[in-house]
């Protein structure tokens, strides 16, 4: 209970209570919620209340959501899904808020959406008449996989109220799987650009083999890179945005992956045969088009990738947790070290395929061995050290 003159509550701070148990639920009232309350009286009366267990008492599902036995328990529809809370004005039994302004509640959700499969969140509050759960005066704001945001015209105890549908079965496998998959396919399209090279050796001065050596170098060179952008906005999007993967993670990679550099590559030969490529008497890229045939969607690509590590980078930074420890994300440096080398390493296989120096061929492959090398020593070695406890 908070009993203070009405001059007390204009910080945010003093009007928000917080659960005791469940630090991401609170209550916060509206800056003039005492209006027409108070009267005579020279100090306001907030009574909070809280509940620890309350909520179970209406669910079907064990309280804690460790103990759920997903071939008895789920799907259970209409849980609540949050503690419960609520507040009172002094001794007014009804109260509403002022107009134009709203109580703001925020719950933690019981069962996260991280392990659990969520229904709609529903605002609900404990109507005393009827014994029952009512949702008229509230709405919701928004919501995500650990909390929900809702705003009422009234007080009462709060709750959220959503159908566990199911468990999010193996999801960090899933995760695992799409990074492998990722790591996996860039080491094969290094593989497949070693085995480019040491073909087009032996097909310099030969028109047919040397162009079909071109064509492939070039779809080779564009899905590595591809690749390389997906593993940086990947390891963005799940390491430092927490986002949730499916399976659809994995043909929407091999999609892009492939089917995107085929598609451009396939288009430039159909549009423009005798300019795109020239190969005699050697295997090389045509000079005078390769802004567009290759520098072109490199750029953009690369654009992505640094673009990816950027944001990365800076919300790791500006993370709490981050600040106090002044430590950059492993996923990241790994990612950005692998990138700037896979630059660096690519330089010299585009050199090689403009100009046709085998002395450039031969810095090509042995920066691409130790491309080879890095991966496996940041992705893999250095990834398992960590993941031991």
């Amino acid at each position: 209970m908070v009993q203070q003159p009405p001059a007390y509550f204009s910080p945010l701070s003093h009007r928000t209570f917080s659960h005791h148990q469940h630090n991401q639920t609170s209550l916060t009232l509206p800056l003039h919620f005492y209006q027409d309350y108070i009267k005579h009286l020279n100090t306001v009366k907030v009574i909070f209340v809280s509940y620890s267990n309350l909520h179970c008492f209406f669910n079907s599902l064990p309280c804690d959501p460790e103990r759920v036995e997903v071939a008895t328990d789920l799907p259970a529809p209409r849980q609540i899904n949050s503690a419960i809370l609520g507040a009172r004005l002094g001794g007014s039994i009804i109260w509403h808020a002022p107009l134009g302004e709203v109580v703001a509640v925020e719950l933690q959700h019981v069962y996260s959406g991280h392990y659990f499969l969520l229904g709609r969140s529903h605002c609900v509050w404990w109507d005393e008449h009827s014994s029952s759960w009512a949702t008229d005066g509230c709405h919701l704001v928004l919501t995500s996989p650990t909390r929900t945001l809702c705003h009422c015209n009234h007080l009462a105890n709060m709750a959220v109220m959503m159908d566990i549908e199911g468990r999010r079965e193996n999801l960090g496998d899933m995760r695992g799987k799409a990074c492998k998959l990722i790591k996996a396919n860039f080491c094969l399209c290094l593989v497949a650009t070693e085995l480019v090279v040491l073909g087009s050796l032996g097909a310099s001065g030969k028109p047919g083999p040397c162009a079909a050596v071109v064509i492939v170098f070039h779809y080779v060179t564009l899905t590595t890179f591809v690749w390389s952008a997906m593993e940086a906005l990947y390891t963005y999007v799940t390491t430092i945005k927490s986002v949730e993967v499916g399976p659809w993670v994995v043909w929407c990679c091999l999609s892009v992956g492939y089917l995107v550099p085929l598609v451009y590559v396939v288009t430039i030969q159909a549009l423009s045969l005798s300019l795109a490529h020239h190969t005699f008497p050697v295997c090389q890229l045509a000079p005078r088009s390769f802004g567009w045939t290759v520098a072109s969607p490199l750029g953009v690509i690369v654009f992505v990738n640094v673009a990816a590590l950027v944001m990365g980078a800076q919300a790791s930074w500006c993370d709490d947790s981050m600040k106090t420890t002044k430590t950059p994300n492993p996923s990241l440096c790994s990612s950005f070290s692998v990138f700037v080398l896979l630059c660096l390493t690519w330089i010299t296989g585009l050199l090689y395929f403009i100009e046709g120096s085998q002395e450039v061929a031969l810095v090509f492959t042995i920066l691409n061995f130790f491309l080879g090398v890095s991966i496996l020593f940041l992705h893999i070695i250095m990834e398992q050290h960590r993941a031991k406890p």
